[in-house]
């Protein structure tokens, strides 16, 4: 009996040690946890699900100097390497820790780029940005035969095409490429203008003509003269050598359009005026005798209108010489000079009223002097007048017409005979002249013998 009871209370005692083993043991944390995306390439994030019981805290040590309380966080990793990841699970002072590795490896080398456009007008300028993966250098071909080494560059597109832009990515002996196609486009181009002057639309064969270029937004041309003559100068000459009427076209193009422009030229048959050249903006016409002639402007004169016309508007009176109003190079002024038989300021007084009256007359001659009376009368003509009454030696006197050759002198062109048996003669003109201030007028002729001898005489005549 006693024995049962010792048993009894033995088995007893073991039981409540096992029960208070088994409450200690259910309140101790156990940590546990699993890797998402483990052996991943760098850059990546790993993630950690947890699978802890017992705990109420923890604390993650991601072995990369990354840390976290969450429950289940996660972690990125940007280089390759082997991580220890910790995780301490907690139960008020009770621990537990759980570890597992992470394997982080090197990325794959991958070439690529973005850029901000892939099509423009140029001139325009691209900006390319460099998303490759471990890479260490770079060699950027444009397509148009320009390169750069720089990670993200940007390049300027000045003419239009179809751009094939690569990227090669480096890393050691380890290469990649990527390529992208940019569109550059053309600027837009006006419309061609086809127009044209020229400096004349009329003329006589043979005669050349100078077309002006005046089109608009055209780069190449093509001239049609209307005679089988093409050119394809900007603003060309052209001689036409044949009478017609001919069609002169224009053709202006540029890369986006051709345009054009006719104008008739009428070219005559050659005239009279070929060869005359008219000077100093004269024009040649034909005159009523059918001749060339130069029109000379005002202030031009001569052949050719060669002669510069220095008293161009000068008005002269009338009753002056033809050729008034005459240049004075020497003062360089202009002057009328008065008709023979008229003087006065303007022309306006008769030379020869200065010569009427009644004289004295005494001829002089080396033989002796004979004295006598003789009248001057008026001419139907303004430049004459009449001597009457001249001695004619034997014979009645007579009277002789004197001819004014300026205001103080005139001509006898009568020839007389000296007698009536002819003896002897007065023999060509004869010349006389006025004094101005004493109104006497003297006049020299000879008389001729047969034998040969003169008798030089001077007749004067001496106002009554």
């Amino acid at each position: 009996m006693i024995m049962k009871r010792q048993n009894y209370v033995i088995i007893s005692l073991f039981m409540l040690a096992f029960t208070f083993f088994l409450a200690c043991e259910d309140n101790q944390p156990i940590a546990d946890f699993t890797i998402i995306n483990n052996n991943c390439e760098a850059p990546c994030e790993v993630g950690f699900s947890n699978f802890s019981t017992n705990a109420d805290a923890f604390s993650w040590d991601f072995g990369d100097g990354n840390s976290s309380t969450l429950s289940e966080p996660t972690n990125e990793y940007t280089e390759a390497g082997t991580y220890t990841v910790t995780l301490s699970a907690f139960n008020g002072l009770e621990v537990d820790n759980f570890q597992l590795t992470v394997t982080v490896t090197e990325p794959a080398l991958q070439a690529s780029f973005t850029s901000d456009s892939t099509s423009c007008t140029a001139p325009c300028s691209i900006q390319f940005t460099n998303t490759s993966i471990g890479a260490t250098s770079y060699q950027w071909d444009f397509g148009n035969g320009i390169t750069s080494t720089q990670t993200s560059p940007s390049h300027s597109y000045t003419q239009g095409g179809n751009y094939i832009v690569k990227l090669k990515a480096f890393n050691g002996n380890l290469v990649d490429s990527t390529q992208q196609v940019i569109s550059i486009l053309n600027p837009a181009i006006p419309q061609a203008v086809a127009d044209f002057q020229m400096d004349q639309t009329t003329c006589p064969a043979p005669c050349t003509i100078q077309f002006t270029n005046t089109s608009q937004n055209a780069d190449t041309f093509e001239w049609d003269f209307g005679d089988n003559i093409i050119s394809r100068d900007e603003s060309p000459a052209h001689n036409y050598a044949a009478a017609g009427i001919y069609i002169v076209t224009l053709k202006a193009s540029n890369a986006n359009n051709s345009d054009s422009k006719s104008v008739e030229i009428t070219i005559t048959a050659p005239d009279a005026c070929v060869g005359l050249v008219c000077q100093n903006g004269g024009t040649c016409f034909i005159n009523q005798n059918g001749e060339p002639e130069c029109d000379c402007p005002d202030g031009y004169e001569g052949v050719n209108c060669e002669i510069i016309d220095y008293c161009f508007g000068v008005t002269c009176p009338p009753n002056v010489t033809e050729d008034s109003p005459v240049y004075d190079e020497t003062d360089g002024n202009c002057y009328c000079y008065c008709n023979p038989g008229y003087e006065g300021e303007n022309c306006e007084l008769l030379s020869r009223d200065k010569f009427l009256g009644s004289y004295y007359a005494s001829d002089v001659c080396t033989s002796g002097e004979f004295d006598y009376e003789v009248t001057i009368t008026e001419s139907l003509d303004d430049n004459a007048f009449f001597i009457n009454g001249l001695s004619n030696f034997d014979n009645p006197p007579v009277s002789i017409k004197a001819i004014l050759i300026d205001s103080y002198q005139f001509q006898l062109p009568l020839h007389v005979d000296a007698t009536a048996d002819g003896d002897r003669q007065i023999q060509g003109d004869t010349w006389g002249s006025i004094n101005p201030d004493t109104g006497i007028i003297a006049v020299s002729f000879s008389i001729y013998f047969p034998d040969g001898s003169v008798d030089a005489c001077t007749t004067v005549l001496q106002p009554q």
